[in-house]
């Protein structure tokens, strides 16, 4: 069941980038919901991961799953995955939950369907 969630997660966050007006907005609360979903699931461990996935330009995984789709996208959401395995191994149900988590939130930034969270 999760896989099948996930498929259809990744088809609907990957299906097209994201261009807006907005785009830095969207940028920076992905961002946020990302930090959070880290914070969760690495609690200290994940100012290491943000670390590692942030570049001379910032935090970049936010940009990727913006500017991102079909391939690519799920290119660069596997690698934020790797990276967290790399740094909390991760058993195969916890990286499905992750990455269901990092898809619904691009999603919801993406469309605009915020949650409180």
């Amino acid at each position: 069941m999760i896989e099948e969630d996930l498929e259809t997660l990744l088809k609907v966050a990957g299906e097209k980038p994201y261009q807006a007006p907005d785009y830095s907005i969207k940028r920076r609360r992905l961002t946020k919901r990302l930090r959070d979903i880290f914070a969760i699931y690495f609690g200290k461990n994940s100012n290491l991961i943000i670390k590692l996935l942030t570049s001379k330009k910032g935090f970049t995984p936010s940009d990727q799953l913006l500017k991102y789709s079909s391939k690519a996208f799920e290119d660069a959401l596997n690698a934020i995955i790797a990276t967290c395995d790399s740094v909390a191994k991760l058993d195969e149900y916890k990286k499905k939950e992750l990455k269901r988590d990092i898809l619904k939130a691009a999603i919801e930034i993406k469309t605009n369907q915020l949650n409180s969270k």
